[in-house]
């Protein structure tokens, strides 16, 4: 399919998506009437508020939408283009349009590079060879994309284990992360968490105890570990990077050594 390549200097510019048109050439006016029924205003995936986004090597896209009525836009082809909040950075895709539901959704593949906030600064629709474009300004949308790199966060044992004869437990594994090209790094000298409850009451996870990621992003070491009844454990790392996500790992259910 050819990508729309809308520009803000076609026949129809709005500033936001409350704004009005002038007086439009009636071979345009089906294209705005489509772009004028929205019933629901252009988002990132959700109305309101930050949506997270964690690239991993199978998920790397932000899926902007919006919903029109599909009975004043059958046959109209969509774009919706998407930026940084100063407006830099504008990247456009065509985009879906169910007729049944209304709903038009675009796909932007993002880089290992593309963390921070990304929002919606315009949708276009082109009918008959006649296109209409409602501009947004990217500073006050409502609905913004963070987008963050992966984290991995491995640790051993897994499953049901139990302590040794002196009821100590050894723990251990790697924290690493995503890098700006897709490789994966060693995240060192970061707090990792080991969480536990007892098994089967539910109710919220107590620390047991923490460990610092070394220079190669290996945790671990031996923790006092004499429960008398099973634990479920996990441990979590919680980024203090703008750039990468945090991440947890269920172990499984240990006990202390009979």
């Amino acid at each position: 399919m050819k990508l729309l390549r809308f520009a803000v200097a076609l026949p129809v510019v709005l500033a936001a998506v409350t704004g009005t048109v002038g007086t439009l050439p009636a071979s345009a006016a089906p294209s705005h009437q489509c772009l004028s029924s929205m019933s629901r205003l252009p988002a990132m995936g959700q109305e309101t508020g930050f949506v997270g986004v964690t690239l991993s090597p199978n998920h790397r896209n932000v899926v902007p939408n919006f919903r029109i009525n599909p009975a004043l836009c059958q046959g109209a082809v969509f774009a919706i283009g998407i930026s940084r909040r100063d407006g830099s950075q504008f990247r456009n895709a065509n985009a879906s349009f169910d007729p049944s539901t209304g709903w038009v959704r675009a796909t932007h593949r993002l880089g290992w590079a593309d963390t921070g906030d990304w929002t919606i600064r315009q949708i276009a629709v082109s009918w008959n060879g006649q296109g209409a474009v409602r501009s947004l300004d990217p500073a006050k949308q409502t609905s913004v994309a963070r987008v963050k790199r992966a984290s991995v966060l491995t640790a051993y044992p897994t499953g049901k284990f139990q302590a040794d004869n002196n009821d100590v437990l050894w723990v251990g594994g790697y924290l690493k992360a995503y890098n700006s090209k897709g490789g994966l790094s060693p995240l060192p000298w970061q707090l990792v968490e080991l969480q536990g409850r007892r098994y089967g009451w539910g109710g919220e996870y107590g620390v047991v105890n923490d460990f610092e990621s070394t220079s190669t992003g290996r945790w671990g070491g031996g923790i006092n570990f004499g429960y008398k009844y099973p634990q479920e454990i996990r441990v979590i790392f919680r980024s203090r990077y703008q750039t990468i996500a945090s991440d947890f790992t269920y172990m499984g259910v240990g006990i202390g050594h009979p």
